[in-house]
């Protein structure tokens, strides 16, 4: 019980650490890029400035993409608990699960349990109906819904998005698996950009 609470513990110390950085480094932002740009040579500040600003409109894209599915996410299970009998619950619950879906990887399953166990609590029959939803919407989330979002918010091919993420949560956990994604798109960015077009000069 004590392992359970310590983990509680630290995956919403990790969530509170990165909201605090992600907002830290949107009020920064402009100075932070001015800063960064005015390292590059001179003579190629000019494209290292179009590769940053590109790259961090691909992170912009992701977050907006993540904010897109997560809003799927709230929105069917608002419906869903309203249809099963949890309407007195429905929009708090719908809610965490918003809130949470915004992590990759794992962020819906939490959401998904929470929402389960507070279904069993209520009556078997209503988990069990709660069981069986978030099982399905989970599959078409994880392997129709995220992977096309992503692919037209950030330009990353769905399976490089599945990968990313979940390299990213082995790697770094909750932390890996929020950067992971933005990573791979501006990784994939510079390949197109720059090493790409030198092997086709070759």
């Amino acid at each position: 019980m004590v392992g359970v609470g310590l983990k509680v513990l630290s995956f919403v110390a990790n969530t509170f650490i990165v909201v605090v950085l992600m907002l830290y480094f949107l009020a920064t932002l402009p100075k932070v890029k001015h800063s960064a740009w005015q390292l590059a040579p001179a003579s190629r500040r000019e494209r290292v400035t179009e590769l940053g600003d590109r790259i961090i409109d691909n992170v912009g894209s992701y977050v907006s993409g993540a904010f897109l599915v997560a809003m799927a996410a709230g929105i069917s299970s608002l419906i869903f608990l309203f249809a099963v009998g949890l309407g007195q619950y429905a929009v708090a619950l719908a809610a965490v699960v918003t809130l949470l879906d915004v992590i990759p990887m794992i962020g819906a399953t939490l959401g998904a349990v929470i929402v389960i166990a507070i279904g069993f609590a209520t009556d078997p029959r209503t988990g069990l109906a709660c069981l069986i939803f978030y099982v399905l919407y989970q599959q078409l989330e994880n392997y129709v819904i995220y992977p096309r979002v992503m692919q037209r918010s950030v330009n990353v091919p769905g399976s490089v998005t599945v990968i990313a993420a979940l390299i990213g949560a082995g790697l770094l956990g909750v932390i890996g698996a929020l950067l992971a994604i933005p990573t791979a798109a501006a990784l994939l960015l510079l390949l197109r950009e720059l090493w790409v077009p030198r092997q086709e000069a070759r």
